[in-house]
């Protein structure tokens, strides 16, 4: 029986990389160990069978593991070195003395980074050990920024879904899965418009070829101004969406991604605000016919109470005043007279709210002036007003020459009751 691990060194200090030798022909496993330390590499463990390989690859950790293909006991090389990647991600360099097709295709499947074909000189050990190396630390910070990645597009609030030139499904986060009921393991490598089913006033349906419209511009493209998104379960939701290409070496457009957010909720509040604002509007206009109607009933109002005012100051001293000025001329008893001045006053007091509002139309007018101003008004000829206030033509006419004087149309050719009138309006 071959020994186990040849020996274990502790964690190299000088911080340079620890590489695990797994090899069970003990002159190779020490002079490749010869040769490492020589090249400035520091060497955890050397070991002779594939079960301890994969034990001390899980306790040290090494940064690369040189593995022999052909090994001692129950697991070869090839099945401990696809062990230590799947589960420790540790890069393996294959050394095997056999150059057989079969052994080397079986070998590819474990994705080594790199073949040592012995017997093999010191600089191609030196060579492909650094290639390993570098290509393991460039693929590692793909991975940490593909994951860094993946974690922001998973953690923004809209939905993202990425596809290739051909419309097939390569990513979606979170939201795009809640919103369109499909989980990214079940879409991959579906198309695009079989998970991102839409409608839409731009849309022709859900067969709408959104990856070529989106790869023949080679813009970024609104899908639609509104887009009903109808989920696998069957949910409609209105989402606003936009498109863009993906670009690859050399400027050319290697797929698409979608960038799309539920706006059921705000498309509901705007409708509502819009409605609010036709209905306020509705209620504004309603209001100001109501209150042009209401000015049109005021203003009937305020010249029906002014007409009847003016009927009753004239009818007063057309028809009752000039009588009793008459009885008052006449033999009349002293009582009679006594109730003819009490009848007079009363109605002074009753029209004088009417007539001080005349009076102050008329610019100072006397009394007597204002109730001949009033006949003239009304259309009344100096023979009426002789006979209506009982007077002579002589006073009429100095009335007349005094009403225009203080009207200020004295020695103008205005006609008087026009001017009359148009005060009185």
């Amino acid at each position: 029986m071959k020994p186990e691990p040849v020996r274990a060194m502790m964690d190299d200090p000088a911080g340079r990389f620890n590489i695990l030798i797994a090899e069970d022909e003990g002159i190779i496993a020490r002079d490749l160990e010869m040769h490492l330390i020589k090249q400035g590499y520091a060497v955890s463990a050397v070991v002779a069978s594939g079960d301890a390989a994969i034990r001390k690859a899980e306790e040290l950790r090494p940064d690369l593991v040189l593995m022999d293909i052909v090994l001692y006991g129950d697991i070869d090389g090839i099945e401990a070195a696809d062990r230590i990647r799947r589960r420790l991600d540790i890069p393996v360099i294959y050394l095997t003395a056999y150059a057989d097709d079969k052994v080397i295709e079986r070998a590819k499947l474990t994705e080594p980074y790199g073949y040592l074909i012995k017997p093999f000189e010191s600089r191609e050990l030196h060579s492909v050990i650094e290639v390993a190396l570098y290509k393991h630390k460039m693929e590692k910070k793909v991975r940490e920024s593909e994951e860094w990645l993946s974690t922001i597009l998973r953690s923004i609030g809209d939905g993202v879904i990425a596809a290739g030139e051909d419309g097939s499904v390569k990513f979606m986060n979170t939201v795009a899965e809640q919103l369109t009921g499909w989980a990214l393991s079940e879409a991959l490598g579906r198309q695009i418009t079989d998970v991102f089913h839409v409608l839409g006033e731009k849309q022709a349906g859900p067969g709408t070829m959104l990856v070529e419209q989106i790869v023949s511009s080679r813009t970024v493209t609104s899908i639609s101004d509104e887009t009903t998104l109808i989920s696998r379960n069957g949910v409609s939701r209105i989402v606003s969406d936009c498109g863009a290409p993906i670009y690859g070496r050399n400027e050319s457009v290697i797929g698409v991604v979608l960038v799309f957010r539920d706006v059921t909720e705000q498309k509901r509040l705007d409708q509502a605000l819009r409605e609010s604002e036709q209905m306020l509007r509705t209620h504004a206009k309603e209001l100001e016919e109501s209150n042009t109607a209401l000015k049109v009933l005021l203003k009937q109002r305020d010249n029906d109470k002014k007409e009847l005012e003016d009927n009753i100051l004239t009818n007063v001293k057309q028809l009752v005043f000039p009588y009793i000025d008459k009885m008052k001329k006449s033999r009349a008893m002293a009582a009679d007279l006594a109730y003819l001045n009490i009848l007079e006053s009363n109605l002074k007091q009753l029209i004088s709210p009417f007539s001080s509002r005349l009076s102050s139309k008329y610019l100072g007018l006397t009394p007597r002036e204002i109730a001949i101003a009033d006949l003239i008004r009304e259309g009344k000829q100096d023979k009426d007003i002789i006979d209506i206030l009982n007077i002579s033509f002589e006073t009429v006419k100095t009335h007349r020459q005094n009403i225009r004087k203080k009207l200020g149309i004295y020695g103008k050719r205005t006609n008087l009751r026009t001017y009359l009138l148009m005060l009185s309006e």
